[in-house]
């Protein structure tokens, strides 16, 4: 059997057309390849919280396979990423001179970091400087990499929720 019938278009396909699937009889899928984006798109669309939280928790277990797919993607586009840099460099000046004036502060002794999480007190684990305000360049919070990525959550959920109620 060198085609199958598409359940969801109806339209006979040749089986390089089907995703595999080991569990069907004929090892593959019975939607075709463009009919199981369309409905994968409308569940992730339909589902995007529930898909979020799902790639969380599989990169959160899987570090070491996260690092790779990430090493992989950047070397595959490289050109795609150093636009996506110059882009939020243009968008955020000030978060960049702050950045690398904390940076000349470190290195030059002006400033030290904690030993120690501000939020979690976890120690020995790198930390990284947060800023309430960008308008003191050297007013840091250190912070560990997943209280950092959680306070910046909340700070745009905050955001979010007052852009919408000033709507």
């Amino acid at each position: 059997m060198c085609e199958k019938l598409c359940r969801k278009c109806g339209v006979v396909k040749p089986l390089g057309s089907f995703y595999r699937d080991s569990k069907l009889s004929d090892g593959h899928q019975n939607y075709c390849k463009d009919c199981k984006r369309i409905l994968d798109q409308a569940y992730r669309s339909a589902n995007a919280e529930r898909v979020t939280e799902k790639q969380r928790l599989w990169a959160a277990n899987h570090p070491e396979k996260r690092a790779e797919i990430s090493r992989i993607w950047v070397q595959n586009n490289r050109d795609r990423r150093n636009q996506h840099n110059r882009s939020w460099i243009e968008r955020n000046e000030e978060k960049k001179r702050c950045y690398n004036l904390v940076a000349g502060a470190i290195r030059s002794g002006r400033l030290v970091a904690d030993t120690e999480c501000l939020i979690c007190k976890s120690s020995g684990v790198l930390l990284e400087a947060h800023h309430q305000d960008y308008s003191k360049p050297l007013a840091v919070m250190w912070l560990c990499d997943p209280c950092h990525k959680r306070l910046h959550i909340e700070q745009r959920r905050t955001e979010r929720t007052l852009e919408r109620k000033s709507a």
